[in-house]
């Protein structure tokens, strides 16, 4: 991994400025939770990459039994402190999710936005998924959500680099500075923002995948899929959309097995 650029790093950094700047929204935020109370039917949910809690936050206060993980204390400190603020119950954990799983036995499993492949590498996400499937509940539920290359960027064997515009206002601009690793599938992102109070560098990695290949790693896993959607509408996903929530379940006899 390039140096800096680990997951906690980004962490570390961005958790004071995150909410306001990095946020996806409350209107997008609303359909998550709503999505995963949804399919939340028994036992606790796991919460992989709580970050400042954007989602175990909603998901605790409207009564579930939520255990939030993050790898970097200082987005799990403004977690906690949010927590106390709202007067929210749930449980936490400094954790790396590739390394290390949660005790006890989750109904439903929660790894959305970019945190799967975040994780550190290939190999991070299959040691990830295994640890999912050391302590979800035979039939369980994963919701993994991921993002694909477009059909343009993929075709284009030149594609190495990008630069987007992410947020723009009369006192900030946030800019995404992307180089594209096609042989490691691997994006190198360093979001700049920029203020009249000088300019903030948050580096990360993203590991990405083709649905074939994250498939591939879930079913190794004992994670069958069961449902793929373009947006969290549930809208059935079609080819050429890059958007991607995936539902998987984890087959039962796989959790047999993993426990003779």
């Amino acid at each position: 991994m390039m140096e800096g650029f680990h997951a906690i790093t980004y962490g570390e950094r961005v958790a004071e400025d995150y909410d306001q700047r990095f946020s996806l929204g409350p209107e997008l935020t609303k359909r998550q939770v709503a999505v995963l109370s949804e399919l939340h039917h028994r036992g606790r949910i796991l919460e992989v990459g709580a970050g400042t809690g954007r989602i175990a936050l909603p998901l605790a206060a409207a009564g579930k039994p939520v255990h939030a993980i993050d790898i970097s204390p200082r987005m799990l400190s403004i977690l906690h402190r949010k927590a106390a603020e709202r007067q929210c119950e749930l449980t936490t954990e400094l954790m790396d999710i590739s390394k290390a799983a949660p005790a006890g036995r989750f109904g439903l499993i929660s790894c959305v936005f970019n945190t799967f492949y975040m994780l550190g590498g290939h190999e991070e996400q299959r040691r990830a998924l295994a640890n999912f499937a050391t302590c979800i509940e035979p039939e369980g539920m994963l919701v993994i959500e991921t993002w694909v290359l477009s059909k343009e960027q993929e075709a284009d064997s030149t594609f190495r680099q990008s630069l987007q515009i992410r947020r723009l206002t009369p006192d900030e601009v946030v800019i995404s500075a992307i180089l594209v690793d096609r042989d490691d599938s691997r994006l190198d992102i360093n979001d700049l923002l920029f203020t009249r109070d000088g300019i903030a560098l948050f580096p990360h990695q993203a590991h990405y995948l083709s649905l074939d290949e994250l498939d591939d790693q879930c079913r190794e896993a004992g994670f069958q899929l069961m449902e793929r959607w373009s947006d969290w509408d549930r809208t059935p996903y079609v080819d050429g959309i890059t958007d991607v929530v995936s539902l998987y379940r984890m087959d039962s006899q796989h959790v047999t097995a993993m426990n003779q």
